[in-house]
This record gives C-alpha cells, structure tokens and sequence, in this order.
C-alpha cells in the first residue's frame, strides 16, 4: 500500500445463510458497532459496471478495495419501506379523491366512498411496488450465498473493536473470518 492513501481496519465474515447474517448484525449493533460502519458487497450488476466482472468465490471480494459495496439494510427497515409505499399512495389518493367530491358539491358519505375506492387502488398498486422491492432484496442475498456466501465487512477502529467483532462474526457462523488493513474507498 502507499503511504499516500489512507488505511482502515476492517473485519470480514462470510455468511452461508441470511438469519444468521442478520444475527451477526444485531449483536454487533449490541455490542456498539453502528449501522454506517457494516457494509456488504454490492449487487451484481454494480461490481461488474465498475470491476468489468463478477466476483466467483464472495471470499475472492474480500479484499479487493475497489470492490463496490452497499449499506447493510434489515428485513425491518424494508418491511418500513414496504409499509410507506402502500401507506403514502392511499393516503394521498383517499385525500384528493375526497377533497375532489366535496369540492364540486358532493356530500360527505359520498366523498368518504370515493376516498375509499381510491385509497383501495393506490394500495394495491403500492403492495405491488413494495413487493418488488423485498424480491430484489431476496434476489441479491440469493446472488451472494450462490457465490459462496455474503461478504460482511465491519469498520474496526481499535484492537478491542476488532476482537469483537470477529468474536461476534465467529459465534453467529460466518467463514473466513479475519481482519484487515485496506486502503480507505475514496
């Protein structure tokens, strides 16, 4: 490495199923790590735009600085953004659906019925959107585990930080598990 770049520690797991990813990451965010300093390889489509190919092996990424990551983000937070996607479009149809019968005069029971109709299309057409996004999220996990396993990489900045989160990465049974010094991504 050159003296001229930066150089950040690193620990790295390689995770052969989703739950226990998952429960690496609680217990690292039990154990102080945050959110911002845990990131996975990115999707397919993204290493081979910037690297010109796809890893084989997930292990094969770990070291690499210039492979392409992405933030870690929890069943939980998409099954929220799942939520807002059907949520806002209803509500906001319900809203102008409503506001546009009694606006031209309508009565209330009629405008709550148009609200109701239309806040009922917008959500159906709002789980159809929010039920993609969990499949793509699927897919990528699908993609990783078929290459070996998801790569999760943790941001150490202390001897006692890394002793913790390869003791965490070992006991939630992740692979290859080691730390590292790489040049810091620009």
């Amino acid at each position: 490495m050159t003296s001229s770049s930066e150089v950040v520690s690193e620990a790295i797991g390689v995770f052969h199923s989703v739950e226990c990813l998952e429960s690496a990451i609680d217990d690292l965010q039990g154990a102080g790590f945050n959110r911002s300093e845990l990131s996975l390889l990115a999707h397919d489509e993204v290493v081979e735009k910037k690297l010109g190919h796809v890893y084989q092996k997930a292990e094969d990424a770990a070291d690499d600085p210039e492979a392409p990551r992405i933030a870690w983000v929890s069943k939980d937070s998409v099954d929220v953004g799942e939520a807002a996607l059907v949520g806002a479009p209803l509500f906001v149809a319900a809203l102008v659906a409503g506001g546009a019968v009694v606006a031209t005069g309508g009565a209330l029971l009629p405008a709550a019925g148009a609200a109701l109709a239309a806040g009922g299309l917008a959500g159906t057409f709002g789980g159809l959107v929010a039920g993609e996004i969990g499949k793509e999220h699927a897919v990528h996990y699908e993609q990783q585990l078929a290459r070996g396993g998801i790569l999760l990489w943790v941001h150490v900045r202390s001897s006692e930080d890394a002793q913790k989160a390869v003791t965490t990465l070992k006991n939630n049974q992740a692979d290859h598990v080691r730390v590292h010094e790489i040049a810091a991504s620009a």
